[in-house]
């Protein structure tokens, strides 16, 4: 499954963990409120990554109800994944037929703005944008590589995968706001030592290369602390689907088949809306 960095991106900003959007809502007084509204707004719309926080201000309550249905869909979709059957319908059809359950049509136009802007935020070059972290072992047991890219469509993966031939077993990748990305490369270079006489001298990113038996501890780090801090996506490599790499993912075997193509008809987190709470509400 791809992961929905749209919906992260919307998730983080309204829970208050982008320093800009908390240091807007923090501890106002609801009378003030539409007036920082209307001034953020009318001074940050040619900003991108200023742009979705004022649209996140103004249709907040839009935004909520969107998040909580992706968050549905992601269950349902997960559901997909684990149960014994087939769904005869594809799981992006999936997704385009119940992204916009419920809502009108002109909350639809609202929402395709919003997330096209949040799209361009997170391809883009802004504190709000987003990075990946890999950590990728190689097949020979030795050694691994450690990186981060820019790329949504993890064609630098794809290279150094062509270049040192890595374990897609073992191959985890995190997605998160590009400084906290940064951040934890950096903290990596720091405390893993260098190969010296590499056998991979000359190859793009060998510098990157380090001994496996420091892949573990690198590997807790970020699934404890790192992940816990600054909230990273977290993905096996083998779990997404990228098409070039087909024939190294293994395929579950189907029981049997059936055709699901209502919203309801699958179990449903009836307990998320209580869970969440809506800002200025």
């Amino acid at each position: 499954m791809e992961p929905n960095l749209v919906l992260d991106l919307l998730n983080k900003i309204i829970e208050n963990k982008i320093e800009i959007y908390d240091e807007i809502t923090s501890d106002v007084d609801d009378s003030k409120l539409d007036l920082i509204k209307e001034d953020f707004l009318s001074n940050y719309k040619k900003h991108a990554d200023r742009e979705i926080i004022s649209l996140i201000l103004e249709h907040t309550d839009i935004v909520y109800r969107y998040i909580v249905n992706q968050l549905k869909i992601q269950y349902k979709l997960k559901v997909f994944t684990t149960c014994d059957f087939l769904v005869s319908n594809s799981k992006e059809q999936i997704n385009l037929d119940f992204q916009y359950y419920n809502f009108s049509l002109d909350e639809q136009e609202i929402l395709d703005y919003i997330i096209d802007k949040a799209n361009q935020v997170i391809d883009g070059n802004y504190i709000m944008s987003y990075n990946i972290l890999y950590l990728l072992p190689f097949k020979n047991g030795k050694h691994f590589k450690f990186g981060i890219s820019t790329q949504r469509d993890l064609s630098r993966v794809y290279r150094i995968d062509s270049l040192y031939n890595i374990d897609f077993d073992k191959s985890i990748i995190y997605y998160g706001l590009k400084p906290d990305i940064q951040l934890v490369e950096n903290y990596i270079k720091k405390i893993t030592p260098k190969m010296y006489n590499s056998p991979y001298k000359g190859k793009d990113g060998y510098s990157e290369v380090r001994d496996f038996s420091l892949f573990e501890r690198i590997l807790e780090k970020c699934d404890t602390q790192f992940q816990h801090d600054f909230s990273f996506i977290r993905y096996e490599l083998k779990n997404l689907e990228i098409n070039s790499w087909k024939n190294s993912v293994k395929t579950r075997t189907v029981v049997k088949k059936e055709d699901y193509n209502s919203f309801d008809s699958i179990p449903d987190l009836d307990f998320l809306p209580e869970m969440l709470t809506l800002p200025f509400m």
